[in-house]
């Protein structure tokens, strides 16, 4: 994770011309974030039956936390109410 992390935000700083001091603590920050999300799926999918049951739930749950949480839609982009929840999921936390 930390590896995808550091490529991505390197390509972040060359396209949006950032500087280069901000990636160690965002890739900190995106390796912690990314290691809780992957723990809470793998616990949620403990509790499936079988493999496609774990994949369906862990699809059910994500997308639409991912679609509330700001990856597909900014906040500002939500009505006020759907982006005070947005917030407080994983996605909102990581933001």
């Amino acid at each position: 994770m930390l590896a995808v992390a550091i490529i991505a935000l390197l390509i972040g700083c060359a396209y949006f011309g950032l500087e280069l001091i901000t990636i160690p603590l965002a890739a900190v920050w995106a390796t912690i974030s990314g290691v809780m999300l992957l723990t809470m799926l793998m616990l949620i999918q403990l509790f499936a039956s079988s493999a496609r049951g774990a994949d369906i739930l862990s699809l059910a749950i994500i997308l639409p936390l991912m679609m509330v949480g700001g990856s597909f839609f900014p906040f500002e982009a939500m009505p006020r109410w759907m982006a005070a929840i947005g917030t407080q999921t994983p996605n909102g936390w990581a933001l």
